[in-house]
């Protein structure tokens, strides 16, 4: 795995981690509306990121 992956992935594990805590606290809600952009500027991630299929699952589960 080249270093651009593996820094993809530990991202990418943090964003889940983070909007499953989000889940939790109960700032994120059941059918709230999702802005890529907001998501973007408040993770400090790009769009990508965002967009890839752990990110979307963890926020269906």
């Amino acid at each position: 795995m080249s270093q651009s992956d593996e820094k993809t992935a530990r991202t990418l594990e943090q964003v889940v981690q983070e909007l499953e805590l989000r889940i939790v606290l109960g700032r994120l809600r059941p059918k709230e509306r999702l802005v890529e952009e907001e998501l973007m500027l408040e993770l400090g991630v790009k769009r990508h990121i965002i967009r890839k299929r752990p990110v979307m699952f963890a926020l269906l589960s």
